[in-house]
């Protein structure tokens, strides 16, 4: 599962960092960014070498996908109650959802995360409607402030989950094993431990 990380992929670490520094958006760039010189490349209409990939125009070809890089798009957002009150239950707010420019789209890596990177905030009119304890429905414009993404990039994600024997390593983006770096001690021998025993009687 390409999403579940790495560190269980047995594609080799050097390849998956081939692509996720790659700016292939669809199927037919990998051929020019992998090291395919001396692997075959299998695509709907045969075997072929990517040296001398050439494009056949078919009606019956199917649809290439494209990757959803990652940038700001026109996003669904809900309109809390904490937007306005955190507190109270006894309200809602109308439009219950708007729609926002927000980060979306994936990164070529399971490690890296599109976030943004530039952001605005933006005042909305709404309608509170409240029910009161004289159980009657009340309703008064007010505003709320939502945030809006400008710009995005992927970036390391801080919260990668790694295995129970690994660290997250922040400048390298990557989980690494906890003793990398750490000597271990020498195990002793039958001589060394019974010396050692009798040192600490």
């Amino acid at each position: 599962d390409w999403q579940g990380g790495w560190e269980r992929l047995s594609v080799p670490r050097s390849i998956l960092e081939v692509i996720s520094r790659s700016d292939a958006r669809t199927v037919s760039d990998l051929p020019f960014v992998l090291p395919f010189d001396s692997v075959e490349y299998y695509t709907a209409e045969g075997i072929v070498r990517p040296r001398s990939l050439t494009y056949v125009s078919s009606q019956n070809r199917p649809e290439e996908a494209i990757l959803a890089e990652c940038r700001p798009r026109n996003t669904t957002v809900k309109l809390h109650r904490s937007l306005l009150d955190a507190s109270s239950a006894n309200f809602v707010l109308w439009p219950g959802c708007v729609e926002l420019s927000r980060c979306t789209g994936c990164c070529n890596s399971a490690m890296l995360r599109c976030e943004a990177t530039q952001t605005q905030l933006r005042t909305l009119k709404v309608a509170k409607i409240e029910y009161t304890r004289k159980k009657r429905l009340r309703m008064r414009e007010t505003v709320v402030q939502v945030e809006e993404h400008l710009a995005c990039q992927c970036q390391c994600r801080t919260d990668a989950t790694c295995a129970s024997h690994q660290v997250f390593n922040a400048a390298q983006c990557r989980c690494i094993s906890r003793r990398r770096g750490k000597r271990r001690r020498p195990r002793c021998t039958d001589e060394t431990c019974m010396s050692g025993k009798q040192r600490n009687q």
